[in-house]
């Protein structure tokens, strides 16, 4: 295993125990299952954010895209000024 491997495991590992310790400060009843799972749930939460927000921008890369293709389509000589 590389040491960026071995880096990258202590970070990932560092990350779910301070969300493990920080779920388990808010929790009356501190069961190893129940932080667990609860922090599972939190983590899961956050990929499928960081998700949608990564489809919300190919969506508005997307419109970006269509409208220079419009402009090229509408106004070329733009584009040849810029070539000269």
């Amino acid at each position: 295993m590389a040491d960026t491997d071995v880096e990258y495991v202590r970070e990932v590992a560092g990350y779910l125990d301070r969300q493990m310790r920080e779920i388990a400060e808010k929790l009356s009843n501190k069961s190893p299952a129940r932080v667990a799972v609860l922090t599972a749930l939190n983590i899961a939460d956050e990929l499928f954010a960081e998700r949608k927000r990564g489809d919300n921008f190919k969506h508005v890369e997307k419109r970006a895209d269509d409208m220079i293709s419009f402009l090229d389509e509408k106004f070329p000589e733009i584009l040849s000024e810029d070539d000269d």
